[in-house]
């Protein structure tokens, strides 16, 4: 088939005003040096293209107008900021808040949703980092990165609850229903509370502490304030006839106490602080409770009694190898050195 001949603006325009003088086609071609045909090509395309300019937009108004993205903006604020919010933030409980069941499908709402710059992403807990935050991290990991913490004597510390009585596949289905995403823009904080996971179970609550070598303390306690606390470390470090340890914990209530404080230097132990809104630096957060937690897992297919829960979970705690205490330390070491490189910002895996 012949490729139609391209023909220039100048030429094309000569072309209409010829035409709309009332020049024939063929008087058209001659005077231009071009065939008839062409002149016809050239006088249909631009009289098409003034039609389309004309033509009126096809198919429906959109539903989403100046006045509803305003209310889908404020139904996902509200959403987000709401303390006492527990049901998930999914697109069926937004249409059914603005009252928009039957009148715009899920795909229009997330693409609308999508359009003001809004994810499904995880809630976020914690606001960015301020950069006093940030300071205060990269002077501590500047302080502990190359101090040497691999001694019997480097104590770390933390608290932690446990479900008892629930099953591998209970668990499962709990996650499930558990709805802990939110529509929000890239670094929004979320102040709404992630949704814990029903169970139905009873929260042991135990504090844990070790060394490079070994597991100083794993104890169950019902409500723990400085109080309650001294003892129970003061206690576990005489066990493990550790003299002169150095603890190092996160900023909880009952570790900054100065009761607590002023206990343990009595006792000749020291006490350092992790900067505040840093799980990624704490060993027991960033990797012992997960490897207790794997370990559980493996043996609760079926319901167990309490009490056996409980001996077999200290059982898990104090049985952790040595291999794995020494390689959380060493991980410690590691973050420190990348969070005072760059600035205190969060370590990323």
């Amino acid at each position: 088939m012949p490729t139609r001949r391209r023909v220039s603006a100048e030429l094309a325009k000569a072309a209409q005003r010829m035409r709309r003088s009332g020049s024939t086609l063929a008087d058209i071609g001659r005077a231009l040096g071009i065939s008839s045909s062409t002149v016809h090509d050239v006088l249909k395309r631009k009289k098409g293209k003034k039609k389309k300019a004309r033509a009126k937009k096809m198919g429906r108004p959109t539903f989403f107008t100046a006045k509803r993205r305003a209310a889908l903006e404020k139904v996902l604020n509200k959403i987000n900021h709401d303390q006492d919010d527990q049901a998930p933030a999914t697109s069926r409980r937004i249409l059914r808040e603005l009252n928009w069941e039957g009148k715009v499908s899920r795909r229009s709402l997330l693409r609308a949703i999508h359009q003001s710059g809004r994810r499904w992403r995880p809630v976020k807990r914690f606001k960015d980092l301020s950069e006093e935050q940030k300071g205060a991290r990269k002077k501590f990991c500047t302080k502990w990165k190359n101090k040497k913490t691999s001694t019997p004597t480097t104590v770390f510390l933390d608290e932690k609850r446990w479900d008892a009585n629930v099953t591998v596949a209970q668990k499962k289905n709990a996650r499930r229903a558990v709805c802990d995403y939110v529509y929000r823009k890239p670094g929004e904080a979320v102040t709404r509370p992630p949704r814990g996971i029903k169970t139905g179970a009873r929260p042991l609550h135990f504090l844990g502490a070790f060394t490079c070598d070994r597991v100083v303390a794993f104890k169950r306690y019902q409500k723990l304030t400085a109080a309650t606390f001294v003892p129970i470390l003061l206690q576990s470090l005489r066990r493990a006839k550790i003299v002169g340890a150095r603890v190092v914990m996160d900023q909880a209530r009952q570790h900054t106490a100065r009761a607590t404080v002023a206990s343990l230097e009595a006792a000749g132990h020291k006490v350092a602080f992790l900067p505040a809104h840093s799980p990624d630096l704490a060993p027991p957060d960033f990797g012992w409770w997960s490897v207790i937690a794997n370990k559980m897992e493996a043996g609760t297919k079926t319901r167990e009694r309490l009490e056996d829960f409980q001996a077999r979970l200290r059982k898990v705690a104090r049985a952790t190898p040595r291999k794995v205490l020494r390689g959380l330390v060493d991980s410690f070491h590691k973050r420190c050195a990348e969070v005072a490189a760059n600035g205190g910002e969060p370590y990323r895996e």
